[in-house]
């Protein structure tokens, strides 16, 4: 081999070892800053995972628990929502106004369907002040013999007394017609007839419809309804029993 030969050979073998050193040490960046890459993804991940961590953690306290009273008729086997119950003194917890419209529909019923031949007059007087006139002329023709074959004085007369009890009352709907809020409450009742110590019981579901209205009124009327409550759809039908 001549001398320009192994000068042009070892001009080659030195670019080689070059070039080899030269991959090698890109090979070595390249790993490197994978390596440094999957630090910052798992440090990254790690941050986040600590902060869902830390963001459960706060949140647990708020989450709560609300029972509520439910109401299942051994007969029909429906079940009503009654109210939700405060699980720290297990007492009834109810809005202020919920216990107003519960208190005006009760006192709506005890004066619609009970019945006794003397208070017959006082109970006509505070339905039709808390009903709407057309509510009004219903009850006065249902109540009125000439009109209703089944007319309680008709059926009941003088020594049948008829009381009732409320099993459920639901709030089933609410709308605004006019401006002022209509609510409608499903309410299931017991009616019991007695005469003597002879008594019978029958069950009823009840649609009412109710809105409190601020109109001028009479002092005395104010005294017996001071909010204006009015019924302004009156429904009562036999409770199923199948």
């Amino acid at each position: 081999m001549t001398e320009k030969e192994k000068k042009t050979k070892g001009n080659i073998d030195q670019q080689y070892f070059k070039e080899a050193r030269s991959w090698d040490v890109q090979f070595s960046d390249r790993v490197k800053k994978s390596e440094k890459t999957a630090w910052m993804i798992a440090g990254i991940s790690s941050g986040i995972a600590f902060c869902m961590a830390l963001a459960i953690t706060v949140m647990m306290p708020l989450k709560t628990i609300e029972p509520y009273v439910v109401s299942v008729d051994k007969s029909t086997g429906i079940v009503d929502v009654i109210s939700k119950l405060d699980i720290s003194n297990n007492i009834i917890n109810e809005s202020t106004q919920e216990v107003i419209d519960k208190y005006w529909i009760h006192k709506y019923l005890l004066n619609r369907e009970s019945y006794s031949w003397n208070t017959i007059e006082h109970a006509r007087e505070i339905i039709g002040i808390l009903s709407t006139p057309q509510v009004q002329v219903e009850y006065a023709n249902f109540n009125n013999p000439e009109k209703n074959a089944d007319a309680p004085v008709s059926i009941y007369g003088y020594d049948i007394n008829v009381g009732i009890a409320i099993k459920s009352l639901t709030f089933i709907k609410s709308e605004v017609v006019s401006g002022i809020e209509r609510k409608t409450a499903l309410i299931r009742i017991t009616k019991t007839q007695s005469k003597g110590s002879y008594s019978v019981s029958s069950h009823w579901q009840v649609t009412l419809t109710f809105s409190y209205y601020n109109t001028p009124s009479a002092q005395t009327i104010r005294y017996l309804n001071p909010l204006g409550f009015q019924v302004v759809h009156y429904r009562i039908d036999p409770e199923s029993m199948e």
